[in-house]
């Protein structure tokens, strides 16, 4: 997400907010001001081999870093979400859970 944020922020900031949620979870935020991804790819974003942007221009990648990272959210008991405005920039939030139970451990 970090590179992600970089390659698409030519000009302005990024910024990585780590805060808990609550006793159970914790975010990870990634901001930048970059080119903003348009509303009708926001839902395609997390598909594999799937590539976008609204500058016209191709940025290096195989398009599989976001449906990676979507995985591990959710193989971690989180999530992730996104939000975007095209010519402003982009947000990601991931939440996880504080505390990763073993396989096989109870809750």
């Amino acid at each position: 997400l970090i590179g992600n944020a970089i390659k698409f922020t030519d000009e302005g900031e990024v910024r990585v907010i780590t805060q808990r949620q609550n006793e159970e979870y914790v975010q990870l935020i990634v901001e930048d001001t970059g080119v903003g991804i348009p509303e009708e790819d926001l839902e395609r974003i997390f598909d594999e081999f799937r590539q976008v942007g609204c500058d016209g221009r191709r940025r290096h990648g195989t398009g599989l870093g976001l449906a990676i990272t979507k995985k591990y959210a959710e193989m971690l008991g989180g999530g992730i979400e996104v939000e975007s405005t095209v010519g402003k920039g982009t947000k990601f939030t991931i939440k996880l859970k504080k505390e990763i139970k073993e396989e096989g451990e109870r809750e």
